[in-house]
């Protein structure tokens, strides 16, 4: 099998490259592998870069040095904090051989390409996503080298390739053309970073393409700063613990990070009101005012909503007080929003501003305030620096990447005296009494919430925590019928009884309006950087067996493991990612988005009308990705639209091909909040 998957994966890359360099007259001088870059040139680099932001540093102080000798040619699990520089770590391990750089969020792959094309040279490195083509071409408008970089990044012809996940993980489905990327992987290593922000079916995708490609030869670095333990004992199953080498930075400087207590925790518990039919998650206009408070105190505030609803619905009523109330009025320009339904170009404008608004490290000087109300979209795609977070609950992972961005100036090999201790919370966390978070058990497992939740309780009471006993913390309680009196049931025991109506629901006299004020049903802890690893670990090896998270990794696992395989790519990535999208096209713009068409046939030679081009100066500032979780309704497709347009059939059947499986929607668009929808029904079942 595996002398099949090679014959067959070689012979298709050959094809593919000679097919390529056809379409390419002047690129037929290129070769189909760009040869890789020396170790020791790589370590000179490394040590330039460390000594300009750290004069004092020699070869025995960075680890990153000290490691790469003993570990250059083994598997790895490498878990260490962000910010402890595990990618320049990935860098040496992957010198000197073709290696294949994932992440889960194209705005990280950015990220991490610009310092690879820092290290290894723009002629070595690729960048490979669903919009590269588009990033790559920046502001250069049509170049030409730019799109030819695209295109061979495409064909896997650069030494060091920065990529989101989802360009190779699906194969581990087996769709056609698998064998391409498995022979590939035989002899190029692959760099898993922040494995943690992918799904347990994606983990078990990731997992089963590690399995695979140890099997053809390859080898993986897998580095994250939370890995579940039963990933662990996974991957010790399919490939035994002899086949690869852990590297645990946190425990090696353990006594450090727990000196590191740059966070405290505040957890408050909200008191919202619920009816059978829907849950108020719209927050006490005392608790809005204590996030503008912090801003009026010359403080960068991040707040972050598990759903694009409840972070609009934030923000509007953050801006309605700024505008209503004079005493803070400075705040009036000073809060943006952020979140995945923007235009690609309306969204890249926004992360461009926040770079430099929330940039990190905070100047010292810096003194005027600002808010930034967003999603998971900031967990562990911008660098940015805040002095202060507010958060609804999330999964403790989820949690300690959001917490990380708060002091972020303080990186975990700061020294442990030169970080301040805070005295007060720079920290809170909301949880809703009625439903926890506003993803109704959508985004997140609401049992690893309410797992979250107890181990945040027991370090608040100093407690230890006993795995086994939280195991069977939720089991012990009286079964119900509905997971709602169970989650009423651990709010009360966390937080104790309700100062109104023992915890009992309250209906709304008014839609949107919270009529319980807010409580002091609170609890608090100081969380070191040890801690953040030790809560996460603890977490997953804690679940039950028979948990829903832990379910739909083995469940995904057994029908890998059983053989299976896609019939299609499109199917493998749909798997993949588990989630559904449309990319639509607000009504209102319809006009507009004719007008740039006919502009862009106008003014563009028929040599120039390309595809990447057409993404970057259209589709960009148009196209926007909604949920998609049935069909009903299903909106107008833009190509019976362009059927009946009068232009010459050459263009249109061009732009037919351009825009097929993109639909116009009835939903207004702005700027500043993005995607609006016309109905109250929820967002998250919007087609």
């Amino acid at each position: 099998m595996k002398d099949w998957i090679l014959i067959s994966g070689f012979l298709q890359r050959a094809d593919h490259f000679a097919s390529f360099l056809e379409e390419e007259k002047e690129a037929a001088n290129l070769e189909p592998e760009i040869p890789p870059v020396e170790i020791g040139v790589l370590k000179t680099r490394l040590k330039e870069k460390i000594l300009k932001h750290k004069p004092e540093s020699n070869d025995k102080s960075i680890w990153q040095l000290q490691l790469i000798e003993d570990f250059k040619d083994k598997n790895i699990i490498l878990l260490a904090p962000t910010g402890y520089g595990k990618t320049e770590f990935a860098f040496l391990w992957g010198s000197n051989e073709k290696f294949i750089y994932t992440l889960p969020l194209r705005a990280a792959v950015d990220q991490i390409y610009e310092r690879a094309a820092e290290m290894f040279g723009g002629e070595k490195t690729g960048l490979l996503h669903s919009d590269a083509d588009i990033y790559l071409l920046g502001d250069g408008g049509e170049d030409q080298t730019m799109i030819r970089a695209y295109d061979l990044a495409r064909q896997l012809a650069f030494t060091v390739l920065i990529s989101t996940g989802d360009q190779f993980f699906p194969y581990a489905l087996r769709p056609p053309l698998y064998e391409k990327i498995y022979a590939t992987f035989s002899y190029a290593r692959l760099i898993i970073d922040e494995i943690q922000a992918y799904d347990p079916r994606a983990v078990a995708i990731i997992m089963k393409f590690i399995e695979d490609i140890v099997r053809m030869g390859g080898k993986f670095l897998l580095m994250t700063a939370t890995l579940p333990e039963f990933v662990y004992k996974d991957l010790v199953n399919t490939i035994g613990e002899s086949n690869f080498e852990t590297i645990n930075l946190y425990e090696e400087n353990k006594n450090n990070f727990l000196k590191i207590n740059k966070h405290k925790v505040k957890v408050i518990l909200i008191e919202n009101d619920a009816d059978e039919k829907e849950v108020n998650f719209s927050l006490p206009e005392e608790t809005l005012r204590e996030v503008l408070e912090q801003g009026l105190q010359g403080k960068r505030v991040l707040v972050i909503a598990n759903t694009v609803k409840q972070a609009r619905s934030l923000f509007d009523s953050l801006k309605k007080q700024a505008d209503n109330d004079k005493n803070y009025s400075p705040l009036k320009n000073k809060i943006t929003l952020l979140h995945s339904q923007f235009t690609n170009q309306d969204r890249e404008q926004k992360v461009d501003f926040l770079q430099k608004a929330f940039n990190n490290p905070k100047p010292a000087a810096e003194s005027e305030g600002k808010i930034l109300v967003s999603t998971q979209v900031v967990e562990a795609s911008l660098d940015i620096d805040a002095d202060v977070l507010f958060t609804e609950i999330a999964p403790m992972d989820s949690l300690v990447q959001r917490i990380g961005r708060v002091l972020r100036r303080y990186g975990p090999m700061s020294l442990p005296e030169a970080v301040p201790n805070p005295e007060r919370a720079n920290v809170f966390i909301w949880v809703f009494q009625h439903g926890l978070e506003s993803g109704g058990g959508y985004v997140y497992d609401q049992i690893l919430i309410l797992h979250t939740l107890k181990l945040m309780k027991d370090i608040s009471l100093s407690n230890e925590i006993q795995e086994d006993e939280i195991k069977d913390w939720l089991a012990q309680k009286k079964p119900r019928k509905k997971k709602t009196d169970l989650i009423l049931d651990v709010v009360t025991e966390l937080f104790g009884e309700a100062s109104t109506g023992e915890g009992s629901r309250k209906t709304r006299s008014k839609r949107g309006k919270n009529t319980i004020p807010s409580s002091n049903r609170q609890f608090e802890f100081t969380c070191s950087e040890y801690d953040k690893y030790l809560l996460v670990k603890k977490l997953y090896s804690s679940l039950p067996g028979e948990s829903n998270y832990l379910a739909k990794y083995w469940q995904t696992k057994d029908i890998l493991d059983a053989g299976y395989m896609s019939d299609r790519k499109e199917e493998a990535h749909r798997i993949f990612r588990e989630i559904y999208t449309l990319p639509v096209i607000p009504e209102q713009r319809k006009t507009e988005f004719w007008q740039s068409i006919k502009n862009f046939i106008e003014t563009n030679p028929p040599t120039k009308k390309n595809y990447t081009l057409f993404k970057k100066q259209i589709l960009a500032s148009f196209i926007l990705q909604i949920p998609w979780r049935f069909e009903k309704d299903k909106p107008e497709p833009v190509v019976s639209w362009l059927a009946f347009q009068d232009i010459r059939e050459e263009d249109k059947n061009r732009l037919m091909r351009w825009c097929q499986g993109l639909y116009f929607t009835n939903c207004h668009y702005d700027p500043d909040k993005g995607l609006l929808r016309n109905s109250s029904k929820s967002e998250d079942n919007f087609y």
